[in-house]
């Protein structure tokens, strides 16, 4: 029975990573064969496990066969544009003019938007559950850029952690833009660049709001 259940999770997780390796270049096509490349597999096994997952996630219309054994991810030509409303566990919805419900973003589909922001998407053509889910392709507008939060210390580098529960990841603080604050103050960061491989974006101390009560 043990192994069964490891075959199935694998199952999963083979469907999880395809649709991660189309997604990433959306003109693209692979066969099983480029995706086992990509997932460094080559045995027998794993690589039957990759076909069925193809052929499953075809007939579940999240990706499509475009040639012979090559499949694409299923892509909307059309795009829309709606403001982020976060929610736990950093997904979110996508409220948008062009629809009379909310659109689910899953937190790997968010592409570094935040709560508030104006951003461009597109939805995916199946429904999950019954409601539209889609995946942000652009932040046309932040909300914000600054934030009030606690300040972590480390050796070399910061993190603030944001006051506010909307705002899903902590902000990454270079030592040498910390305005010396101490661990555990409060402190007002200002969002700066956000690298593309990175989970959380770099910011800057502006302002030391309140020092934290040390014994």
């Amino acid at each position: 029975m043990k192994r069964r259940k490891n075959n199935k999770r694998s199952v999963k997780n083979y469907s999880q990573s395809i649709l991660t390796i189309l997604k990433s270049d959306r003109k693209q096509a692979f066969n099983h064969k480029q995706i086992a490349a990509k997932l460094k597999v080559n045995d027998a096994s794993s690589r039957n496990q990759i076909i069925k997952n193809l052929h499953k996630l075809a007939g579940q219309k999240e990706i499509e066969e475009v040639e012979r054994g090559k499949f694409q991810i299923v892509t909307s030509t059309e795009y829309f544009v709606g403001t982020v409303d976060m929610a736990s566990r950093g997904n979110a919805y996508v409220i948008s003019e062009d629809f009379e419900e909310d659109i689910f973003i899953a937190s790997n589909n968010m592409n570094k938007a935040l709560h508030g922001d104006t951003v461009e998407l597109y939805v995916y053509k199946r429904k999950k559950n019954g409601k539209h889910e889609g995946e942000i392709t652009q932040i046309i507008e932040r909300a914000r850029s600054e934030y009030v939060g606690v300040i972590q210390l480390n050796e070399k580098f910061a993190f603030v952690v944001p006051d506010s529960n909307k705002m899903p990841v902590d902000i990454f603080v270079p030592i040498s833009k910390t305005l010396k604050a101490e661990d555990g103050d409060k402190v007002l960061v200002r969002l700066e660049e956000w690298p593309d491989k990175a989970d959380c974006p770099n910011g800057t101390i502006l302002k030391l709001i309140r020092k934290t009560r040390r014994s």
